[in-house]
């Protein structure tokens, strides 16, 4: 009996029992007229219908083996009791080329949409996303981590798909990379979620068995407005926790000093006309009034508040002080050591 020549049955959700028996007997289905009659199964008999029958042969049971069944094409009466049975797609199911080809094309979109949510740049995202997927990562090497998310979307895209799909997960996401990038930490006995430092405050706290992970991420898409300032904290100190590659732009560094700067001091910054700023000519003293240009002495405090910016720019990768900070060498002395 050839492949083409078969028409195959398979029991679902995977199961290969050495036999399993298709129920005919006292299965009823209906004849032409709507009728329901009793059924069995006679090979070479046209009619599967007891009442149709007049012969002496006994009906033979169906048997499914390693879960299959192969049914020739021309075995009209074996097709319809398993094609009408009522548990055909439920206890076992047909399976035909395009069927098949139609599931793996299925599967196959489902990959290429998972792989599009963890194809990442940065192997610190690539992390955040396996712990907000629920992977204990937290000690894995780049290629182990990506490894297991590539391995998750070919054998499993649906796991990645419908995560992403719930509510929490951009939570999810947001608080394991605050950790992975040190802006929170988790303390000690993991009863607590904290901003990182010395003195940082605690965000939210862990009972014994919860993750802390969890934990945070459902505080952080609790709707609240001390969830929505959290939120905009953390993301203000991630996005400065990047190491930039490239030069940062007048606009990107007026953005960190105003993020840097406390309400207080916080800079205003205004729009300049200008054409209508610049003075008029009348205004402008002759050049014989202007004072001569004293001769330029630094201080030794000077030099020493200088001398600390340099290490300050060093320390923090190249950024500036915050200008409201520019005097203050205390300030600038505390945020170096924290980076020794």
């Amino acid at each position: 009996m050839s492949v083409q020549s078969t028409i195959k049955f398979q029991l679902t959700k995977g199961r290969k029992p050495a036999n399993w028996q298709v129920p005919i007997k006292n299965q009823m289905f209906e004849n032409k007229s709507g009728s329901l009659k009793r059924i069995q199964y006679i090979p070479g008999v046209d009619s599967i219908f007891i009442d149709e029958y007049e012969g002496q042969q006994k009906p033979e049971q169906v048997w499914m083996k390693r879960g299959m069944l192969f049914v020739n094409k021309a075995n009209k009466p074996l097709l319809q009791i398993m094609r009408n049975h009522r548990l055909n797609n439920v206890e076992w199911e047909e399976v035909s080329i395009d069927k098949e080809a139609k599931k793996e094309l299925d599967k196959y979109q489902l990959t290429e949409e998972a792989l599009k949510h963890i194809n990442v740049k940065e192997d610190i995202d690539a992390k955040a996303i396996a712990l907000a997927l629920g992977q204990e990562v937290s000690t894995a090497t780049p290629d182990t981590v990506r490894a297991t998310l590539k391995r998750i979307a070919f054998n499993n895209p649906s796991l990645i798909l419908d995560e992403i799909s719930k509510g929490n997960y951009k939570s999810k996401y947001v608080a394991a990379l605050a950790m992975l990038r040190d802006v929170v930490t988790v303390n000690p006995s993991a009863t607590g979620v904290s901003w990182s430092g010395p003195q940082g405050k605690t965000i939210v706290t862990v009972a014994r068995g919860q993750r802390p992970l969890d934990v945070l991420a459902d505080f952080l898409s609790s709707n609240t407005d001390e969830a929505r300032i959290t939120l905009q904290t953390i993301g203000e100190k991630t996005k400065r926790s990047y190491h930039r590659a490239e030069p940062v732009t007048g606009e990107d560094k007026i953005n960190d000093i105003i993020e840097e700067s406390n309400p207080q001091d916080s800079l205003q910054l205004e729009t300049v006309d200008p054409v209508s700023s610049i003075p008029p000519v009348s205004s402008i003293p002759p050049v014989s009034s202007i004072p001569p240009v004293e001769p330029f002495y630094k201080s030794p405090a000077q030099e020493e508040i200088e001398t600390v910016r340099e290490e300050y720019k060093l320390a923090h990768q190249g950024d500036d002080v915050p200008v409201n900070k520019k005097n203050d060498i205390d300030w600038m002395k505390k945020k170096i050591a924290l980076t020794q």
